[in-house]
């Protein structure tokens, strides 16, 4: 009996724990637009320094133009950045998150495209959060369509964890 207790007391110990770590992964902050220099419509979960100079100079860098804005600064040691980007396309001036969500193995984030008010204005649009370090799956879900008066998601990226670093 007291062996079954003190497995009892581990799994809910274990649980709450995991609750916990869930609970954590909600954005910090957002960066959303329309003016990005990236083109094609992608997902991308950043977690180190070096992927995140790549990433933003693409995503900013004109013709070689040297003036580059820097990129903001994230600790990497805790957070990734996960960014998506629309493509070139009509109406859209950027993305929010409709929900954050954990699903057994799986943070499930949901986004939904902000459209421009009063016209079809040509841009490509983006969107980047940075979130904690996440130690599930992620997967990120677009907005597709509603059914019965809900919300229909279709699946667009799956991002690992990123691994421990040394």
């Amino acid at each position: 009996m007291f062996l079954l207790n003190k497995i009892v007391a581990a799994v809910l110990a274990m649980l709450a724990q995991q609750a916990a770590m869930d609970k954590d992964f909600k954005p910090l902050a957002q960066m959303t637009g329309a003016d990005t220099l990236v083109e094609q419509s992608r997902a991308a979960m950043i977690s180190s320094e070096g992927e995140w100079r790549v990433l933003w100079r693409a995503h900013k860098e004109q013709y070689g133009n040297s003036n580059l804005d820097p990129a903001p600064t994230v600790d990497f040691q805790k957070n990734v950045v996960i960014c998506y980007f629309g493509g070139s396309g009509r109406g859209v001036d950027g993305y929010q998150i409709y929900k954050v969500d954990t699903k057994g193995e799986w943070n499930v984030i949901q986004i939904v495209p902000h459209l421009f008010t009063g016209g079809q204005v040509l841009s490509n649009s983006f969107a980047m959060w940075i979130f904690p370090k996440p130690k599930r799956k992620v997967e990120i879900q677009m907005f597709d369509s509603v059914n019965n008066g809900e919300p229909v998601f279709k699946k667009i990226a799956i991002f690992e964890p990123p691994k421990k670093s040394n």
